[in-house]
């Protein structure tokens, strides 16, 4: 008699529960446009009552081809030039002084900004970077409204993308409306750039009644996708403003032209509110 014929063995209840977990996990990736890792995806079914570690979906990840998207840039370190001469040690490793300005040493940081790594040395440089991206407090308003803009658009459903505002807007609408005044914000940042500040009178309220039928065409999740563009483009152009050009603006009264979280944060709240309502998680 011959031998019995091989039959695979079922798939256990692991690989089982594996499958059913990656299939999840490629839907809130294909929401977030390939954009969400491991972290934004362990945080979105947290939020829906899923219990798994961050090390199990990142290697679920892995097994499916699936990986986010980081907007920093590595930042490299300087190579030294094969055929270049080392500085001496004039302090053969000896880091201890028994006085004063016996012994100085010297730091580098590297920080990330909009225009790219800039190399921070401690003493008299470390002021100018500070003064320069740091006491600018319309810099950090704004990265945070961004960014929870960002977690907003990432987890929005498209039946949540149509849902009714009232006054004819819908949470799509909303968001391209604030994807116009962003990119409208941007234009005349780069025109005051290039031609100085002039102040401007626009009838806000004349121009959002004359948008919306306009807005409620642009589909929902383009709609999404465009106020999260125009918001990163806006910060971007801010971020590189120099004092002078910031003080001038600063006079014209008007703190939306800097601080376009105000304008981001109001909105933000008003769509959280209305899907708080209806009983969708936040």
């Amino acid at each position: 008699m011959g031998k019995a014929q091989g039959h695979a063995a079922p798939p256990s209840k692991r690989a089982i529960a594996d499958a059913a977990m990656t299939e999840r996990i490629r839907t809130f990736h294909a929401r977030s446009k390939g954009t969400y890792g491991s972290p934004r995806i362990h945080q979105d079914l947290f939020e829906e009552g899923v219990r798994i570690s961050r090390k199990r979906i990142a290697r679920l990840m892995r097994q499916a081809g699936l990986q986010g998207v980081s907007r920093r840039k590595g930042c490299r370190a300087t190579i030294r030039s094969g055929d270049g001469c080392p500085a001496p040690d004039l302090v053969e490793r000896r880091f201890t002084a028994t006085a004063p300005d016996q012994l100085w040493v010297a730091d580098i940081t590297c920080i990330p900004t909009w225009a790219g790594f800039l190399s921070l040395a401690e003493g008299e440089s470390a002021t100018i970077v500070k003064e320069r991206f740091m006491d600018r407090p319309f810099f950090t308003e704004n990265t945070r409204e961004r960014e929870r803009l960002r977690a907003l658009v990432g987890r929005l459903s498209d039946e949540e993308l149509r849902l009714d505002l009232g006054g004819g807007w819908t949470v799509a609408a909303a968001l391209a409306h604030l994807a116009f005044w962003d990119q409208l914000s941007l234009v005349r940042i780069r025109q005051w750039r290039q031609h100085g500040v002039s102040p401007s009178s626009l009838d806000l309220d004349v121009i959002n009644d004359a948008l919306l039928p306009l807005l409620l065409l642009v589909p929902p999740r383009r709609a999404a996708e465009l106020a999260m563009a125009a918001a990163e483009a806006i910060d971007r152009e801010l971020g590189q403003l120099s004092p002078e050009l910031i003080a001038a603006i600063g006079t014209l009264g008007d703190k939306r032209r800097l601080f376009r979280s105000i304008h981001r944060g109001m909105h933000l709240d008003q769509i959280e509110e209305a899907l708080t309502g209806l009983g969708h998680s936040m």
